[in-house]
């Protein structure tokens, strides 16, 4: 089975987008810095992102968005996400070890990699875009262990993996895969786009990644450098790939590779007790009010609309009946320039949008 070759999109970063060509920039070494026994220091794929931060295990710049939101949140995130993809299904299984999330929607894209990649940011240019400004997928790290879980993430190597696929053949290659070493990571051909800083790549081959510490992507069985520049090739094990493709199979029929011959697919080794977080009070509840305002949003921008959402295969969740209305804030009004909302960031020619739902009885 094909896989884009990772290690590649890591090199075409720091060479191709942020014109690095030092050699003491490692872009296979997990963490921000180290300084070798020589005396050198050695600056990971995280500085190579983010820059000049503090130790990633000890510093506030994880916790500092990481600790913004609610484990709570995860699955209305999830549900966002889905819809932002043009997605029509989306499938959501767990049990007290892992969580499983499956939507049909527009695979990723080098931009949409990159973004998630790039902890406390996002990528989403559409005024459309519900989490155009949000955390949005950053915010699974999450459910990984206690509170935030930066503890886990730098300790036990956690992390979320993702397979976003374009063909449905290819979701089919993965539920058959019966040992990690049949996996073949394969060139790429990126390129950047005209007049501007973004990139795209024009093969097909699915993505197959887990996220080490929110920003380091690794394939399975990759040698890289851990946050203590010691050479492994467990950051992503085989056992972790075939655990995924175990609960693939497990979910097989419900999974059609006709309705999902595209999409992508989120899987987490979930923390102590954070199954709790995905069967909050009401979450049913929930789900209805959340699905109804997204699908308004996405129809407002030519999109499909979530028509299906199975949770642990339960019956579909319909979207609650709400009359909605819309209120805008036109960028040229002076009510937009006294709000003021993004004084220095250039987005002055987005208006402001409100949208208020409500049951009419």
């Amino acid at each position: 089975m094909k896989i884009k070759n990772i290690r590649e999109f890591r090199t075409y970063f720091k060479v191709e987008v942020n014109e690095l060509r030092e050699e003491n920039r490692v872009e296979h070494f997990v963490g921000q810095k180290k300084t070798l026994s020589s005396g050198e220091n050695v600056y990971g794929f995280f500085h190579i992102y983010h820059g000049d931060k503090a130790d990633i295990r000890k510093g506030n710049f994880l916790n500092s968005f990481l600790d913004m939101a609610k484990d709570s949140q995860v699955l209305y995130e999830f549900l966002q996400n889905a819809v932002d993809a043009d997605s029509s299904h989306f499938h959501m299984y767990y049990d007290d070890d892992y969580l499983l999330v499956v939507n049909n929607g527009k695979p990723f894209d080098f931009e949409g990699v990159r973004s998630i990649l790039n902890v406390g940011s996002s990528s989403k240019e559409s005024r459309s875009e519900i989490g155009r400004f949000g955390l949005g997928f950053k915010l699974v790290h999450r459910l990984i262990g206690d509170k935030a879980g930066v503890e886990e993430m730098a300790r036990d190597n956690l992390g979320p993996v993702i397979f976003s696929w374009s063909r449905g053949e290819q979701l089919k290659e993965l539920m058959n895969l019966q040992h990690a070493d049949e996996l073949e990571a394969v060139a790429q051909s990126y390129q950047r786009i005209p007049g501007g800083d973004r990139h795209t790549c024009v093969d097909d081959d699915p993505w197959l990644f887990k996220i080490l510490m929110t920003n380091f992507p690794c394939q399975p069985g990759e040698e890289v450098y851990d946050l203590d520049y010691q050479l492994r090739a467990d950051v992503f094990s085989g056992d972790e790939l075939m655990q995924l493709v175990h609960w693939l199979n497990k979910y097989r029929d419900e999974l059609d590779a006709d309705v999902f011959g595209q999409g992508s697919l989120f899987f987490v080794k979930l923390g102590k007790g954070k199954r709790s977080y995905l069967e909050g009070e009401n979450l049913d509840h929930g789900v209805k009010f959340s699905l109804a305002v997204l699908n308004k949003v996405a129809e407002s921008s030519g999109k499909r609309g979530l028509r299906r959402v199975c949770i642990n295969s339960s019956e579909p969740i319909i979207p609650a009946e709400l009359e909605f209305e819309r209120i805008t804030i036109p960028h040229e009004s002076p009510e937009y320039a006294y709000i003021n909302p993004w004084p220095e960031d250039g987005r002055e020619n987005v208006d402001i949008e409100f949208l208020f739902g409500y049951c009419k009885d």
